[in-house]
Parts: C-alpha cells; structure tokens; sequence
C-alpha cells in the first residue's frame, strides 16, 4: 500500500452518541483479544522478514533509541543504521501484512 495511510487492526473505540435505552454507552480504548492476537501475529510475521542486525536496530529503535545512541549500543556506524532503518521501511511496506488477502 503505497501512498495511502494504513489502517492498524485496531483503533480506539467512541463512546455512542445515542444508546436504545437513551444511555451514552463507555466503550473502551484499549484492544480487545482479537485485535491484541491479530497485531501480535502481525509483528511476528514482519520482524520474521528481517535478519539478525535489522531485528536489533529496529528493537532499540522502537525502545526510543536515537540512532546516535544507537551506534553507541551496537558500534554500527550511523549511516549503516540509517540504511537498514530504511531497508526496514522498504520490507515492510513491500510486505503488506495489514492487507487481508496476504497470505500467512
């Protein structure tokens, strides 16, 4: 899916404006079962695309490592990070797993 916005399996719930018994209905925002095991599967088939070095860059990565502390964690330089952050992107949208029709 190139260019559009992707849509996650889940998103967070409103509250109803108007119930049947004239009631505002509170809906949770946290996920319900399905939609937790749906993204699980989700990030365990793309971080399954990526090699060793890639899976570790995008860990710290999403630990809210900077790429300069990056480098200091793994000895990477800064541009091989960047690149393989790009490669990341690049897989993953390739891979379009939020697309129904993808095969698991």
């Amino acid at each position: 899916m190139r260019g559009g916005k992707r849509r996650w399996p889940f998103a967070g719930w409103r509250v109803a404006d108007e119930a049947p018994d004239k009631l505002n209905l509170i809906a949770s925002n946290r996920p319900g079962p399905d939609a937790i095991a749906m993204t699980e599967d989700i990030l365990r088939r793309l971080f399954g695309l990526l090699d060793q070095q890639q899976v570790l860059i995008l860990k710290l990565r999403l630990a809210n490592h900077s790429v300069p502390s990056i480098v200091d964690v793994t000895g990477i330089p800064k541009r091989t990070i960047q690149r393989r952050l790009k490669e990341i992107r690049r897989i993953w949208d390739e891979a379009d797993l939020l697309d129904p029709r993808t095969p698991g």
